[in-house]
């Protein structure tokens, strides 16, 4: 779409702007920003002042056209400096008329105008002031001093760095004193330095002066460690206001900055190398941290290879494993991201933005050329024995970890088939006590159980936040186990108690579908343990449940999980239980058992001393009429989602566990380990009971 008649056009748009006498053709300009190298990119044209459209053509060419703009408004972007670009009019909508639009810049041009357009000047097709476009161009860091627009480097107007912005310095008191901090911080011999005063300066420097009134008392390694003010920067000169700008002159040559824009090095423990460490990156003379935000295997490879590594391995470590980065020749408010597609041989050819993460964000990793490992080949690692661990699988000649989302009874089995187990009776384990283990950020994979390796399975990459959070994330795990003769069995539903001290203690193991297996220990509570004793043989005794594997690791499948019995039950297989082979995290280190003990009945008694008790010789012998208890028969528990009201008092006992013939809840087992809370808003998880016949009042 093109329009063609343009200069009519823009004599229109210019009713519709804002006319300014400082506004010369092609100028730009950033507005609305906090700082001044950010805001809505202004351009001028035919003396009005109008916005750049931010629409999805911008942001495909926004890097390149960011960088263009930069460079015109005189920022240093040749050195791989970050820049960034928002749509959306993200320091508000201009007020003008739309002048550029479809900009494709290839990011070597010294002004926008230079760059190609796919629409005229003022063409604003599909675009509005809601897609103003803001850029944000490369910071300086906050402290450092230059010299601007004298005839020779070791000249000019002093500009301080401040907030990421230069600015000029007011000469309000401006002396010999300061003029000897500024030499030296440039490097330069502090006893030939000489203070250039408004009237005789080299410049206005480049943005506005904010600070007035340094004080130095001159052997100050710093301008930024003098005192300073903020007060008004302004002489009249025939009674027109102007700014006094204050300038030096120093003697020798500049010291170049302590490092080359675009230059790498990793920093570890004992300094910089060129194998581990935290990843380091020069820009504008100032080495920065690089940000660990979107970074991944890709960028740590251009690293390696710039470093000398040429069949590049990478192994990331995240949230500053070797530090934040620190030190006299570190900027530590400075963080970079970079985007790179794995095949630059440099950082400063990747697309890079600038940062403002700073805390606990800086990226590291190991360099390496060799090959430790096949890709696809699988191990286990961190687990009790050699069937049980952390999955690894190799990647790019490294071993890499797995995200344990997804991760699941299918994906256990392929493992397991993967490494000689018997499939069946895999358990997928997602752990998050192997967290912080130095290992390579993993893929999610998704099997569907019929595949002979993980890496016929698909996969996909972690998402940014879970990589970067990664060190709190589950990684995935199995436990596999071999066919064994040990496990068979044939009388189905049966149990045993195995590994412990006599008969009435150990693992409960029971038979199902021709196996031995064990019991999980979710839900594993006193009714549960009270059938088990039942069941084998134990009918009059107290039972208390253990879990964790109390009675050491048993073999063979997990048979059940969640089991929930009444306790009226006579074997396990009456109760209600989840099948355990399938079921996430229940393997033979949660495995339960029973502890079957002896507990007297107590009985009400009433005793009538004057008609009952009769006196032979020194005994006295008691008749005593054992009152039954009255029928529960019709006794109906009542729980928390149909309960009667919260009760009185805050409820501190949880769990309360009885056999059924006590004569006082205050008999039964009670806890208050766990809390008395479910999911529905916080609420209370309380009780209730419905009896049958009449309350007896009390007496």
């Amino acid at each position: 779409f093109q329009l063609r008649n343009t200069s009519l056009l823009l004599n229109q748009l210019v009713v519709l702007g804002q006319l300014n006498d400082n506004c010369q053709h092609g100028t730009l300009r950033l507005v609305n920003g906090s700082a001044t190298y950010r805001g809505r990119l202004e351009i001028c044209i035919n003396n009005v002042w109008g916005s750049v459209c931010g629409n999805y053509y911008f942001q495909y060419y926004g890097t390149y056209n960011a960088r263009v703009a930069c460079r015109q408004l005189g920022y240093e972007v040749d050195g791989g400096q970050s820049v960034s670009y928002y749509g959306g009019a993200h320091y508000g909508q201009s007020t003008g008329p739309i002048w550029l639009n479809r900009l494709r810049c290839t990011g070597s041009e010294n002004n926008l105008l230079d760059c190609n357009k796919a629409v005229d000047i003022g063409n604003t097709y599909d675009c509005s002031h809601s897609e103003d476009v803001s850029i944000v161009c490369p910071a300086c860091s906050t402290g450092l001093v230059r010299l601007t627009d004298g005839l020779i480097p070791t000249e000019g107007t002093v500009e301080v760095c401040n907030h990421g912005a230069w600015t000029s310095v007011c000469d309000n008191g401006w002396g010999y004193q300061e003029a000897f901090v500024v030499c030296r911080q440039l490097g330069l011999p502090a006893t030939d330095a000489q203070p250039v005063h408004y009237y005789n300066s080299f410049g206005y420097g480049h943005g506005i002066p904010t600070l007035n009134n340094w004080r130095c008392i001159g052997n100050e390694s710093s301008l930024n460690d003098c005192l300073k003010s903020t007060s008004s920067c302004y002489y009249s000169y025939y009674s027109v206001r102007m700014y006094s700008i204050s300038g030096v002159s120093c003697k020798g040559n500049i010291v170049p900055g302590n490092c080359s824009t675009g230059s790498m090095r990793l920093v570890g423990p004992n300094g910089p190398n060129k194998v581990e460490g935290r990843v380091e990156y020069c820009s504008n003379g100032v080495w920065s941290t690089v940000d660990s935000y979107g970074f991944d295997v890709r960028d740590a490879h251009v690293v390696c290879r710039r470093l000398g590594h040429q069949t590049p391995r990478a192994l990331i470590f995240w949230n500053a494993y070797f530090g934040q980065g620190s030190g006299p020749d570190v900027a530590p408010e400075k963080r970079i991201r970079f985007s790179c597609s794995g095949n630059e041989n440099s950082l400063i050819h990747c697309h890079n933005y600038a940062s403002n993460s700073y805390c606990g964000k800086a990226i590291g990793f190991t360099c390496s050329s060799v090959v430790n490992c096949s890709n696809g080949t699988i191990h286990l690692t961190d687990g009790e024995g050699d069937n049980e661990g952390r999955v690894e699988i190799c990647t790019d000649g490294i071993w890499m970890t797995i995200d344990a989302r997804y991760w699941n009874y299918n994906n256990a089995k392929v493992v397991c088939r993967q490494l000689g187990y018997y499939d069946t009776w895999s358990v997928a384990i997602t752990d998050t006590s192997w967290s912080g283990k130095n290992e390579r950020v993993g893929y999610r994979y998704v099997c569907t159980g019929t595949e002979n390796k993980l890496s016929k399975c698909s996969k996909n990459s972690p998402s940014l936040y879970y990589a970067n959070s990664w060190f709190n994330q589950k990684r995935g795990g199995v436990t596999c186990q071999y066919n064994v003769t040990e496990n068979y069995c044939d009388k189905e539903g049966s149990i045993r108690l195995s590994n412990g001290g006599d008969s009435r203690e150990g693992r409960v193991e029971i038979c199902l579908n021709g196996y031995w297996g064990t019991v999980c220990s979710t839900g594993w509570d006193e009714r549960d343990a009270l059938v088990a004793c039942t069941q084998v043989g134990h009918h009059t005794l107290r039972a208390i449940p253990v879990t964790n594997e109390y009675f050491g690791r048993g073999t063979g499948p997990v048979h059940m999980t969640g089991v929930d019995c009444t306790g009226n039950e006579e074997s396990l297989t009456q109760c209600s239980y989840v099948n355990g082979i399938g079921a996430t995290n229940c393997y033979h280190a949660k495995d339960v058992g029973v502890m079957c003990i002896e507990s007297p009945i107590h009985y009400s008694v009433t005793i009538d001393t004057d008609t009952d008790a009769i006196s032979i010789g020194n005994r006295v012998v008691l008749t005593c009429n054992v009152s039954p208890a009255p029928p529960v028969d019709n006794a109906q528990p009542v729980y928390y989602y149909n309960s009667f009201g919260y009760g009185h008092g805050i409820p501190t006992l949880y769990n309360w566990r009885c056999i059924g013939n006590e004569s006082s809840l205050n008999v039964c087992l009670n806890s208050t380990t766990t809390s008395c809370y479910y999911s529905y808003g916080g609420l209370y998880r309380i009780s209730g009971v419905r009896c049958k016949g009449s309350i007896v009042p009390g007496i």
